[in-house]
């Protein structure tokens, strides 16, 4: 990548000697978005996520002078050195100096080992619900037993801001038409909490006959995007004629084991239309729901790039095909200000570096619908790269040296069932939307 060409031939045999080290003393890197080398993770993205009592060591590849300071010390701790201890729950920055690579800053988030550990109104529930009255004022304060939680900055969302209030931690339901039900998210960082508000039956509701109802993060009413089905959401979507089929077999009761890692396809029947989405697709489908500001804004540019490539009705080779094209057509190759990484600056300048390249195709290949990866090679070969799902298939693929070589007709690096063997495809980690999580997509999006 450029960033080698700023290391001086002192600093360039010290690197080698570091990551030879690191490779021979520590073995292969698991394959998850921060890499794990034995027990030390390695925080690559500028947002990421530890667990309590868990380091990580902060990925720089420069040399020299370095210095590295945390905002807040309750909650991270960092040594002379990068490595760094979450100590309590809650966020802060982690703030690096180099002289060769300037300023850098991580915005690392502590979440608790066990979710059931934090709770508002039931304890050892991931998922709560609580009943109130229309117009009764409720005070959202989270507890827990075992974890001091006064370093948290908790943030709130209600899906319905028509039927109910949400001025900082209280939520008041102030109307009383439509769903008995409605859900807020309490979150910080990558810990999320679901409390599920039901309004007594002594007030003054109006019976739902017909309607469609949403799985969506944002419950609007047009297709949507279906992320997780909880608690009794299956019988009342059976109430209202509305089928939920798992891997070709319908679902009558909720079990949550259907929900984890593994692989499905979820489709929803209603009105005699079907919606089908992998699990990988719903999450990216409900990632825009949470995103704002300039992060929301780059994502809706993808998708509409992808929706005016016309990919309706192609297969699954001809839809990487025309991505793979658009990027080779619309990109350069080069970096400029240390900011061709991410997605917003890449497509505003047509400027990118490898991760620029492989960013913008996984976002663009599943907002065509595609299971995507994101790669990275080993320390050594400080690269990243592709997979994508091909009629069933896990494909590699370099866009970025399909692109910058040979003037973007190489072919070499376009789908390859197993990875290339120079050091800049050794592969070191990946992930897709499921391991990647809500901080680094953002900041694949918008740093």
């Amino acid at each position: 990548m450029s960033k080698t060409s700023l290391f001086n031939i002192k600093s360039k045999i010290a690197f080698f000697i570091v990551a030879l080290a690191i490779i021979i003393g520590v073995g292969a890197f698991s394959p998850n978005t921060i890499a794990k080398a034995a027990d030390l993770k390695y925080i690559h993205s500028n947002y990421a996520d530890l667990v309590i009592g868990s380091k990580a060591k902060i990925y720089n590849v420069w040399t020299g002078n370095v210095t590295y300071k945390s905002t807040n010390k309750k909650v991270l701790t960092v040594t002379k050195d990068g490595v760094v201890t979450a100590k309590r729950l809650g966020e802060a920055k982690i703030v690096v100096n180099s002289k060769v690579g300037g300023r850098e800053v991580y915005e690392i988030s502590v979440s608790p080992k066990n979710e059931a550990d934090i709770w508002f109104f039931e304890k050892g529930e991931t998922s709560e619900t609580y009943s109130c009255d229309l117009n009764e004022s409720i005070k959202l304060v989270a507890k827990s037993n075992k974890y001091d939680l006064s370093q948290i900055k908790w943030h709130y969302k209600t899906r319905n801001s028509d039927k109910s209030s949400l001025k900082s931690n209280v939520y008041k339901r102030t109307n009383s038409k439509g769903l008995k039900e409605e859900c807020i998210t309490c979150w910080y960082g990558e810990f999320e909490r679901e409390i599920w508000f039901t309004l007594n039956d002594t007030a003054d509701t109006t019976t739902v006959q017909e309607t469609t109802y949403s799985l969506s993060e944002d419950d609007d009413e047009d297709e949507g995007a279906p992320y997780e089905i909880k608690g009794n959401a299956i019988e009342r979507l059976n109430k209202y004629g509305i089928k939920v089929i798992y891997n070709g077999a319908e679902l009558t009761d909720y079990d949550p084991s259907l929900f984890g890692d593994l692989d499905y396809t979820l489709t929803i029947v209603s009105d005699g239309k079907e919606y089908s989405f992998t699990n990988e697709k719903l999450r990216f489908e409900n990632l825009l729901g949470r995103l704002s500001g300039k992060h929301a804004e780059t994502m809706k540019k993808v998708i509409a790039i992808v929706d005016g490539l016309n990919l309706q009705g192609k297969s699954d080779r001809e839809k990487v095909g025309v991505i793979t094209q658009y990027m080779c057509d619309n990109l350069t190759y080069g970096d400029d200000e240390h900011r061709s990484q991410d997605i917003s600056y890449s497509l505003e300048h047509g400027i990118a570096v490898c991760e620029g390249y492989s960013n913008l195709f996984f976002f663009m290949a599943s907002a065509a619908g595609l299971d995507a990866k994101i790669v990275y090679s080993e320390e050594e070969g400080n690269h990243a790269f592709n997979r994508v799902k091909v009629d069933g298939t896990w494909y590699y693929i370099d866009v970025t040296w399909c692109d910058y070589l040979n003037g973007g007709s190489n072919s070499q690096y376009y789908l390859s069932e197993s990875s290339w063997s120079d050091k800049e495809h050794i592969v070191a980690a990946e992930g897709g939307i499921s391991e990647l999580g809500y901080s680094y997509l953002k900041d694949m999006l918008y740093r």
